[in-house]
């Protein structure tokens, strides 16, 4: 008889704490059961809005909300400070003034921090219009603010580093369109707002989102322009003078440093190359981790050298890349497999300004160049800088840049000189991380994929390539790609960047790679740059053999 009483107060007892404690677990309350959804609809009967009335209001002082809700939504409660956990697909977010990280859930997720009395009901706005069938709002609980706050203080505030940090305030949503707001740079170590960094600059910006197939990745790409009138060319961070910059986010590239090392390498060979500089994000108080601050590629003093035209159509800037607004396409196929057109964009004059004759001309300039590739003699010397082909030849084998050759490819010609290729841009699938055009392996080339322009099966078939190639590739092995330079490069980039990757990683939870396009899997900061070494190692030692063929 005392053992079956002892089982009912035990069983009662455990009843009583689970019903009691519901409200400070997650999956627990949901109090969707006792509210009524009301559908806000705009005039293409899409849903825009949701509004959740509780038949029982609730009493939320020192609690969280939390919401398991398909697709992003926005949340307007009684407190403009609502503290907000997003989940990995999600990254809309207000940053509440001490500028905490906040890290990603499994779950698709937000939890609020709210301070009103009572609550009745809750409207959720949603950034894009959405059919009332794909809306998914499975969970609307309350948790306890103990319990939220022991899980908060795990992570880091933005404190002392060694990167500077760049916040904009555009006070609306950016999109594709240039938005105007205000550009503050901060000291990494004080965060004081009276203190500025570099040019002490504050001042007005446009910003909006770049990039093709980047702008699918969770982390943005931006333009940035200064706008004031004054001192509108200024040295951010340190870099020469300008108004317009890209802010490029290393989102698969877990080393963050793929395109900076790549175009500095570049650099050291003795060629103009987009200089960059690493900060930390801030955009309408939502962090967004580490960027680049990188020259963007245009004509000017300090970046592409070409002068203005002394004689009519002789200087200009091109861009080998994908169809969509181009001027003008190649004749020539690629000749590999099933081949495609090569297709050119103006940089230089820009489109808005660029007349038929200045097209007429650089296509001209561009076919005759081609043509004599396919020549037996070496005509083609007469149209070409030899130097810049053979080192764009080498800066795009060596990273193994699975994008060389037929995407973000530039040629520019000074004053009318010869046709120059370069600079580079767009290194962030290098150093073998990607899948793609086995883009891992340490062997292999690029040159000779699919797509790729015909130029580099054939410039590999001239003698006077070849010789300068080998005579070029000794000289950089001797000097500046000696292996332990690469290497103490790479771990210069390591060390700058160490005191900030966690953030980042915080922010942006990249190590299972959901997208699935990177090639190995790692767990660390650390075991990506071991990874970057070992294999830029090899790739060296596999150049250095297949050259000594020649």
């Amino acid at each position: 008889m005392k053992n079956r009483i002892i089982i009912i107060l035990i069983l009662l007892v455990t009843v009583y704490i689970n019903f009691s404690c519901t409200d400070t677990k997650i999956e627990g309350y949901n109090i969707l059961e006792n509210s009524e959804i009301e559908y806000i609809y705009n005039n293409n009967d899409k849903v825009i809005a949701l509004k959740i009335n509780l038949n029982i209001p609730q009493k939320i002082i020192n609690k969280q909300i939390f919401i398991l809700s398909n697709p992003p939504i926005k949340i307007n409660l009684n407190n403009n400070n609502d503290t907000i956990i997003f989940n990995k697909q999600y990254v809309y977010k207000k940053l509440f003034s001490n500028t905490r990280i906040i890290p990603f859930e499994k779950l698709k997720t937000k939890l609020i921090t709210i301070d009103s009395l009572e609550l009745s009901s809750i409207y959720i706005s949603f950034y894009k219009p959405q059919r009332k069938k794909k809306i998914n709002l499975d969970v609307v609980s309350i948790i306890n603010k103990k319990q939220f706050n022991k899980f908060y203080s795990n992570y880091p505030k933005l404190t002392k580093n060694n990167l500077p940090i760049i916040k904009i305030s555009t006070y609306s949503d950016i999109e594709t369109v240039n938005k105007k707001g205000e550009i503050k740079i901060f000291d990494s170590n004080n965060l004081s707002e009276s203190l500025e960094l570099g040019s002490n600059y504050i001042g007005n910006c446009k910003i909006k989102v770049r990039g093709q197939s980047s702008k699918d990745f969770p982390k943005k790409n931006f333009k940035l322009t200064l706008t004031d009138t004054v001192n509108r060319d200024l040295k951010l961070l340190g870099l020469p003078k300008e108004h317009t910059w890209a802010l490029h986010g290393p989102y698969m590239d877990i080393s963050l440093m793929r395109n900076a090392l790549s175009y500095s390498l570049y650099e050291e060979m003795g060629h103009y190359s987009p200089r960059t500089k690493f900060c930390e994000l801030v955009i309408n108080n939502e962090y967004l981790g580490i960027y680049v601050l990188t020259e963007l590629i245009k004509p000017g003093k300090n970046r592409v050298n070409t002068k203005a035209n002394n004689k009519k159509f002789s200087s200009y800037i091109v861009k080998l890349d994908k169809g969509k607004g181009a001027i003008f396409n190649s004749v020539f196929r690629s000749e590999i497999k099933t081949g495609s057109y090569q297709y050119y964009h103006p940089v230089y004059p820009k489109k808005k300004k660029i007349t038929p004759e200045e097209i007429e001309y650089i296509k001209t300039d561009i076919h005759a160049f081609e043509n004599s590739l396919l020549q037996k003699n070496n005509g083609y010397l007469n149209h070409i800088d030899l130097n810049s082909f053979i080192d764009f030849f080498i800066i795009n084998e060596l990273t193994k840049n699975i994008d060389a050759y037929r995407l973000s490819t530039f040629l520019h010609v000074n004053n009318g000189s010869y046709i120059n290729i370069g600079p580079i841009w767009d290194f962030n699938f290098t150093f073998g991380l990607n899948k793609n055009n086995n883009g891992y392996k340490t062997d292999e080339w690029i040159y000779n994929k699919k797509n790729i322009p015909f130029w580099w099966k054939e410039l590999l078939k001239k003698k006077e390539f070849k010789t300068a190639l080998l005579v070029r590739w000794k000289s950089l092995r001797n000097n500046e790609f000696k292996t332990k330079k690469i290497i103490a490069k790479i771990n210069n980039y390591y060390n700058e960047l160490s005191k900030s990757e966690e953030r980042n990683f915080i922010r942006w939870d990249v190590f299972d790679d959901e997208l699935g396009t990177r090639a190995n899997r790692v767990n660390s900061y650390k075991e990506e740059k071991l990874l970057i070494e070992e294999w830029t190692k090899k790739r060296l030692l596999f150049i250095d053999k297949f050259l000594s063929k020649l």
